[in-house]
């Protein structure tokens, strides 16, 4: 192979190696057969705004959380996705910023909010039987509009294709 050729396969590697390095997102219709991911991107609607979550569905994943980070986008978040439904419990060891939780009915509506204070070791326990919790900025849901009862559009499809990899 010539000099041309090896940089011009060198060009395509890198351009096919930077499109790889974007964003997962959650499997489209079209990649139903493709295997979630821990911290694949989910699009939720909440009221007039559009949240991206990322997906945890797995316990190293679940057990970090977003431990370590020193800031969380706008309209950015954390959906945590487990096995069973029970009443589910959440600390902020390691957090580092504050941040809302909702936790969610496996319909999509929302049944409780809750504030939780950076690197706060006490507990904040869900008073229903739930699999799904959400992550947020502190006070992004009153921001969004959204309270208790709110249903999530399409909740039920968004979180399907990673029921199968729950563990």
């Amino acid at each position: 192979m010539g000099r041309g050729a090896l940089a011009a396969t060198s060009v395509a590697l890198l351009i096919l190696l930077a499109a790889g390095c974007n964003e997962r997102s959650a499997p489209s219709t079209t990649q139903r057969d493709r295997k979630p991911w821990p911290n694949d991107i989910v699009e939720l609607t909440v009221g007039e705004r559009v949240l991206k979550t990322e997906v945890v569905f797995d316990p190293p994943s679940r057990q970090r959380g977003l431990m370590y980070r020193e800031m969380l986008p706008d309209d950015r978040g954390m959906l945590f996705i487990f096995p069973f439904r029970e009443r589910q419990s959440f600390w902020m060891r390691n957090t580092l910023i504050p941040l809302s939780i909702a936790f969610i009915s496996d319909d999509g509506r929302i049944l409780e909010i809750r504030s939780m204070r950076p690197k706060d070791e006490s507990s904040t326990r869900s008073r229903y039987e739930v699999r799904y919790a959400l992550e947020v900025a502190d006070g992004w849901f009153e921001r969004a509009g959204v309270g208790v009862g709110y249903k999530l559009p399409s909740f039920e499809e968004r979180v399907e294709a990673f029921l199968g990899s729950v563990r």
